[in-house]
């Protein structure tokens, strides 16, 4: 569900999936070949809140920006695991957040990094690159190589990007598969269903509530 809060929308273009239940309110700005998973909250109220491509946010995570305090930036090829908090932060290129991991105001997490499930990055910190950081505060447990690092954190990013296959109307049901990426054809959300295949160039600022079945219908 998009929201739009005064005259700020959640924009995108190219090749994003965003899921059904997801939810993105105001200045929320998606990269390339981004998807937002089930019960994911991008919620861009009080600063601007950027995700860069071809980057994902799992199931039930939570993207926040700080009040008058600090935006929130996700860089290219980052993966947010499932139901992870993020907060007024940085987010270099080429990051796993793992599951269930909290992100806190004013954090910088460098470039090539892995943070550990359910670790706790606290206010302030600045995690170095090319590392592996966990636990409650979280601390630095080693260093990684940024050849073989890079690549499996680029692969875990792209793996959850899905595929629309087709569309049963009589039932509102997608089928979908993550085999394979987009190509010319866009996919956006459609405020009455979740998804839809829209032309190139398209952005969300362009959906209103009015945008029904029949306009589905029409446009595809």
């Amino acid at each position: 569900m998009i929201y739009s809060l005064e005259d700020k929308r959640p924009s995108f273009e190219g090749t994003c999936f965003i899921a059904d239940s997801a939810i993105l309110i105001g200045s929320v700005v998606l990269g390339d070949y981004v998807n937002v998973w089930f019960n994911a909250v991008l919620r861009a109220d009080t600063d601007l809140l950027i995700v860069g491509e071809n980057s994902n946010i799992q199931d039930g995570s939570v993207v926040h920006a700080t009040y008058k305090k600090a935006s929130t930036s996700i860089g290219n090829h980052v993966s947010i695991g499932h139901n992870s908090t993020i907060h007024g932060c940085i987010i270099e290129d080429y990051v796993l957040i793992g599951m269930g991991s909290i992100v806190m105001d004013n954090t910088k997490i460098s470039s090539n990094t892995i943070i550990a499930a359910g670790s706790v990055i606290l206010e302030n910190a600045v995690v170095e690159p090319n590392s592996i950081y966990g636990g409650t505060p979280a601390k630095k447990i080693k260093d990684i190589d940024q050849s073989k690092s890079k690549k499996e954190i680029e692969r875990i990013a792209k793996v959850g990007h899905p595929k629309i296959l087709s569309f049963n109307e009589a039932n509102s049901e997608f089928i979908i598969s993550n085999k394979g990426r987009w190509h010319d054809t866009e996919m956006h959300v459609l405020e009455s269903y979740g998804w839809a295949f829209l032309e190139r160039g398209y952005q969300s600022n362009d959906v209103d509530e009015s945008f029904n079945n029949q306009q589905w219908t029409e446009w595809t």
